[in-house]
């Protein structure tokens, strides 16, 4: 049992049988009153029929976005609420204010990425939106860490590339080199070659169950889309009969053990997808064009992207600005 003291409120936090609950005092209790606050709001939760609940109202948000979401983006929203404390859900709707919802989100980022914080508190933010308007949120959340990654440098990927010839995964490295996200690389067939022309309209996914599915439609709109593919490329294709068909994690499971092998830098499969996107940028390629081939709705996430840096470029690049800014006396 913990007491502390927060703006002249006391407050008392108790763990019974995994589950933490917390009561509020405007002075400092003894010990009865403690367990008759405590024994009421076991009670109160145990009554876990109660239908004013959060977590009753987290379900029926998930529920009213079936139809509208991936089934993706539900298995992230039933990871949220999984996520949330079981006092927390079980507070009646009615009764939550700031103070709860901020005390929930500080106990969770004590040991969660700032992105992760965020997620969470996305969903708690839309689920009070959608069935409690009136309560205006205004949490304090965990400063998101702007990442300082260095892509990929082309002697890398060819040395994956190289090292993963004649496997199963060859074929899906490429495809991620030219911009395809791991789910589309998955959901990719041969039938939807046509000469050279790859068409990209279904996605291989986890359902909100955790089940492998094939969706017929990809992340966005505009990222349905047709490729250009190299004649090697197509050929390899013919070859083997199939464009990809292990599990997703598998294909990042196997870049993982190539960089392992080949003392690579640990980049991501997506960091190819970057790779592709910043390396066509240094070519002098419109965004236009890039978007159109990466399928981004908007250039904002490709200058995220460009703030990643090619290691082998910094020096060249540097070398030859400060030579034009200061030449030679």
């Amino acid at each position: 049992m913990k007491i502390e003291l927060v703006r002249n409120t006391y407050r008392v936090r108790k763990v019974y049988k995994g589950v933490r609950y917390t009561v509020y005092f405007d002075h400092l209790p003894d010990e009865k009153e403690i367990l008759m606050a405590i024994t009421e709001k076991m009670q109160n939760v145990g009554n876990g029929a109660n239908k004013n609940v959060l977590g009753v109202y987290c379900d029926k948000y998930i529920e009213s976005k079936r139809n509208v979401l991936s089934p993706s983006t539900l298995g992230g929203y039933q990871k949220c609420k999984r996520c949330l404390s079981e006092e927390f859900k079980n507070k009646r709707l009615c009764d939550i204010e700031q103070i709860d919802v901020q005390t929930e989100i500080n106990n969770y980022a004590k040991d969660h990425a700032p992105k992760s914080v965020k997620n969470l508190h996305g969903f708690i933010s839309a689920v009070l939106k959608m069935f409690r308007p009136s309560l205006q949120l205004n949490t304090a959340l965990p400063q998101s860490k702007t990442p300082n990654k260095d892509l990929p440098i082309t002697e890398e990927v060819e040395q994956l590339l190289n090292a993963s010839k004649n496997t199963p995964y060859h074929i899906g490295f490429q495809l991620a080199v030219l911009g395809l996200r791991r789910s589309e690389i998955c959901g990719a067939k041969i039938e939807d070659i046509d000469g050279n022309i790859l068409k990209i309209h279904a996605a291989r996914i986890y359902d909100e169950k955790n089940h492998l599915m094939t969706r017929d439609n990809t992340k966005t709109a505009e990222s349905t889309r047709e490729i250009y593919l190299p004649d090697a490329l197509v050929e390899e294709i013919k070859q083997a009969g199939v464009i990809y068909d292990r599990t997703p994690p598998m294909l990042v499971k196997t870049l993982h053990k190539y960089q392992n092998m080949l003392g690579l830098s640990r980049f991501t499969l997506h960091d190819l997808r970057h790779y592709f996107a910043s390396y066509a940028h240094l070519q002098g390629i419109p965004d236009v064009y890039i978007m159109k081939m990466g399928g981004w709705k908007t250039d904002h996430v490709l200058k995220k992207i460009y703030r990643g840096a090619f290691r082998d470029k910094n020096e060249e690049f540097q070398k030859d600005l400060t030579n034009k800014i200061l030449p030679t006396q």
